[in-house]
């Protein structure tokens, strides 16, 4: 599958509509997507920008904390990101669908800038063929 990678102009789209304020390649990646994604299939996909690239925090901030119950150091670990595109639960939303032919992706990019900052998207998406 290859999902995660058309996923991929979507972050920089995203990353460039957050700089600039203008939507740049949007119609391009709804085009590619559509023409990836089977009849009958539904496809979902969330972003989420942080402003680190601490991938523990994101996984808790996406997720809702850590699942280990023996991982007493980050187990009441509550962080969000600085600014995300949508609220966590989205996120479990999205690994909560249901279907047939489920495949997940995720996509990361990291884009940095001088003196430590960064802008951390990812993405998680799904695709399945809706039996409702």
């Amino acid at each position: 599958e290859d999902l995660a990678y058309r996923l991929c102009p979507a972050l920089s789209s995203y990353e460039s509509e957050r700089l600039t304020g203008r939507t740049h390649g949007n119609a391009e990646f709804q085009q590619a997507i559509k023409r990836h994604i089977p009849v009958g299939h539904v496809f979902k996909a969330v972003p989420f920008l942080f402003n680190h690239r601490d991938a523990r925090k994101m996984a808790v901030s996406l997720f809702g904390g850590v699942h280990n119950k023996s991982d007493k150091k980050h187990s009441k670990a509550k962080t969000t990101p600085s600014s995300s595109k949508l609220s966590p639960p989205a996120a479990i939303d999205l690994i909560r669908s249901r279907g047939d032919s489920m495949r997940f992706a995720v996509r990361v990019r990291v884009f940095p800038y001088p003196e430590d900052v960064c802008a951390t998207w990812v993405i998680l998406a799904v695709k399945y063929r809706d039996v409702t």
